[in-house]
């Protein structure tokens, strides 16, 4: 039995079609990095059509991922998510 809260905030990812939102439910334990935590807090800023809270962000270890998940990272902390 998994703690009603987490039961809660799953079934809102999945209402609104947050990226692996499915796997948390298979692997709900399973550790998440900074390019599928820049992914969802990405797609949630996007969604509730935040605004930008940096000018200027850059990564010097992110050049190996998707151009979308730079693009994320980059945007992730420019919402101000993360440094």
């Amino acid at each position: 039995m998994q703690d009603p809260e987490y039961d809660a905030a799953l079934a809102r990812a999945l209402t609104n079609n947050l990226p692996n939102s499915e796997e948390a439910r298979t692997y709900p334990f399973a550790p998440v990095d900074r390019a599928q935590g820049a992914l969802w807090f990405d797609r949630y800023a996007k969604t509730h059509n935040l605004p930008f809270l940096v000018e200027n962000c850059s990564f010097n270890d992110i050049n190996k991922l998707s151009t979308t998940t730079q693009q994320a990272i980059i945007d992730g902390c420019r919402y101000g998510f993360f440094k």
